[in-house]
């Protein structure tokens, strides 16, 4: 389609020695332009297709990030919301675990009972903005100290700088966390 387009492009070029506010020399007797001011016209062109894709390419991913779909019919939005009937954490102390905690072999434990919190439910992820007002009078200490790791995950997301969605920044490898202790329900060994 592009392909097309600039040939079209050159076609008018080779009319018209003027495009784009780029001028030519144009011999009136021949009506035609000179071919080396030609090549570098569409040299200028060639690089306005690139940027104009790049641009279009650049609007459809914002598009996409803010929540819209491009070209989708209502049956995917339906398909989405049949899977995911209930897309929320079923436990009240999610923000509590580490980004580590939520990926990687820890994944299933977290799309099962963390899943808003870990990035797991499509388009609906937490929002990068502090949940109460006096974030910044805490101070950095307060966002650094792994005491108050969870209260800041939850409630000082955009002072403290965690804003990040563990599910959508996983790189492989790099499973180093471990979930917290007392997590699950521990057996208890009874000796007769």
């Amino acid at each position: 389609m592009v392909t097309i387009f600039f040939n079209l492009c050159l076609l008018v070029i080779k009319d018209r020695c003027t495009i784009f506010h780029i001028n030519t020399v144009h011999d009136p007797n021949t009506e035609q332009c000179s071919s080396s001011n030609i090549r570098s016209l569409s040299a200028a062109l060639g690089s306005w297709f690139k940027m104009f894709s790049i641009i279009l390419v650049l609007l459809a991913a914002v598009t996409l990030v803010n929540g819209a779909t491009i070209g989708v019919s209502d049956a995917t939005t339906k398909m989405y919301a049949s899977t995911m009937p209930d897309c929320s954490d079923k436990l009240d102390s999610c923000f509590d675990f580490s980004d580590g905690s939520c990926v990687g072999r820890y994944a299933p434990w977290a799309r099962e009972n963390c899943a808003y919190r870990c990035g797991y439910c499509p388009g609906n992820y937490p929002p990068c903005q502090d949940q109460i007002t006096y974030c910044k009078e805490l101070g950095s200490e307060v966002c650094n100290q792994k005491l108050y790791a969870g209260y800041v995950r939850l409630n000082c997301r955009e002072t403290c700088n965690k804003c990040e969605i563990p599910a959508l920044t996983y790189v492989p490898g790099n499973d180093t966390d471990v979930l917290p202790t007392g997590l699950f329900k521990k057996k208890k060994h009874f000796r007769n």
